[in-house]
Parts: C-alpha cells; sequence; structure tokens
C-alpha cells in the first residue's frame, strides 16, 4: 500500500477512536476520599465532585491537592486503557 493510502487509513482509523474515547468515561477518587474526578476516554476533564463539608472539615486546605490527585488518577487510567487501542492504529 502506498505510503500516503496507509496514512489515510491511519488517519482515519484514529479519527474513529477518538471518538469512540470520548464516549468512554473514567472516575478516580482522592485517597482521603474528598474529591472525585470524571473525565472521557481521551482525558478531558468533565466533573469534579467535593465531598459535602470537605471545605468546613479540619484540613480545607487539602481540597486543592486532593482535586490534582483525583483529576491525573483518572486521567491515568483514561490513558492505560487508550495506550494500547492506539499502537494498534499506528502498528
Amino acid at each position: 500500500m502506498p505510503a500516503d493510502e496507509t496514512e489515510d487509513t491511519q488517519v482515519a482509523a484514529f479519527a474513529a477512536l477518538t471518538a469512540e474515547l470520548a464516549g468512554q468515561r473514567f472516575t478516580a477518587t482522592s485517597d482521603g476520599g474528598h474529591v472525585r474526578a470524571e473525565v472521557d476516554g481521551t482525558g478531558v476533564l468533565l466533573r469534579i465532585t467535593v465531598a459535602e463539608g470537605a471545605l468546613r472539615g479540619a484540613h480545607p486546605e487539602r481540597v486543592g491537592p486532593d482535586t490534582v490527585a483525583a483529576i491525573a488518577a483518572a486521567r491515568a487510567a483514561a490513558t492505560a486503557a487508550a495506550e494500547p487501542r492506539v499502537a494498534e492504529v499506528f502498528a
């Protein structure tokens, strides 16, 4: 197959995969359990949920780092699921 046809095939396959991944959901909760993040399969942040009372608790300063950790964990799960699929497209 000529190189330009291979590239066109890969571009189309990657576009289809991206659309499929956008429909998937991955969530993670911070270690303290106060923050939950949801991303789609491409890593786009969809929702952050902060537990009721987390900002009024003994350590409200933990909400920021917990938020970052929850988002990072959700994105890591999405990446782990997507990587083998992306590798197949470009193999």
